[in-house]
């Protein structure tokens, strides 16, 4: 382990755990705007790139969006209902990750904009196995726009590559300039709700955020603990286990629980006022945003 490794791995109780202490919030505070600045510095070139490729977005954007992230309440959606009212040009589609390889070809679906925040897409944590090159492969054959995070912009592989900051500052109360830290953890979901709010669609229609993996947590004999991986796509659902160095404690994996679900809640509250989110799924854990059943898009 390197020395710059060994600093990450001495603060993550910083910033994986709930801060009591008056210091340690200040350190973490402290911390946290120092890594911002410094990322934006080093980073600086990429933002007029961000902001010009969003132009051209917002010029023949639609008014209404879907935005899918990859959770099971997704099932009950009919994607020939979803192509039929994207083809027509009514709604744009915006989606993270897998949604690429899993779901673009087998229903011919264009989406207006792919999210890809996860390192794997990049080439790191190469343990983690997935159909993470079919995703750029779809995505390329298509020339879909790719958000990617500006670490990674020199070294992705999409063809149409939209860089955007992607660094975290949670003391911020910034949820759609991608070009500006945001005020959430590190998540492709919430990225993509704010690249709709970045874009400015007057309505956005969100389904698969479910966060649901909580109802599946467990602890082996061995204590590794584990979720059953959970997405609308599976076939069948998989154990993934945690490694305790990333993922501490159990406190420390539940606390992360709990910020799926509150940065929902901060999207929600620092919104324009202007646009409506609404939650189109059946079953839902969230009630962070209006429910809305009023399309015709589900089986």
């Amino acid at each position: 382990m390197n020395w710059l490794s060994k600093i990450k791995s001495d603060l993550r109780p910083l910033y994986r755990s709930e801060q009591t202490s008056l210091s340690r919030l200040l350190l973490l505070r402290i911390l946290t705007e120092i890594n911002c600045f410094s990322y934006q510095l080093k980073y600086w070139r990429l933002r007029q790139i961000t902001r010009k490729k969003f132009d051209e977005m917002r010029k023949n954007k639609a008014e209404n969006v879907f935005v899918f992230a990859n959770g099971p309440s997704l099932s009950c959606i009919d994607f020939s209902k979803i192509k039929s009212l994207i083809d027509c040009g009514e709604f744009d589609l915006i989606v993270v990750n897998n949604f690429a390889s899993k779901v673009i070809e087998k229903y011919d679906i264009t989406p207006t904009l792919g999210v890809f925040a996860d390192p794997v897409h990049y080439g790191e944590r190469p343990e983690v196995k997935g159909s993470f090159d079919k995703d750029i492969s779809v995505m390329n054959d298509r020339n879909i726009p790719a958000m990617v995070p500006y670490r990674y912009y020199d070294k992705s592989k999409f063809s149409n590559s939209v860089p955007y900051s992607g660094v975290r500052n949670v003391f911020r109360t910034n949820v759609s300039d991608l070009s500006k830290p945001l005020g959430y953890m590190y998540l492709s979901a919430l990225h993509a709700l704010s690249s709709a709010l970045y874009i400015g669609y007057e309505n956005v229609y969100i389904c698969g955020y479910d966060n649901s993996y909580f109802k599946s947590y467990g602890v082996d004999d061995d204590g590794s603990q584990f979720f059953q991986d959970e997405h609308f796509y599976d076939a069948k659902v998989g154990r993934r286990y945690l490694p305790e160095s990333q993922y501490g404690p159990t406190s420390f994996v539940f606390y992360d629980t709990y910020r799926h679900f509150k940065y929902l809640e901060k999207v929600q509250r620092y919104a324009s006022s202007d646009i409506g989110i609404k939650n189109i799924a059946k079953m839902t854990y969230t009630n962070s945003f209006e429910r809305d059943f009023s399309l015709n898009v589900y089986k």
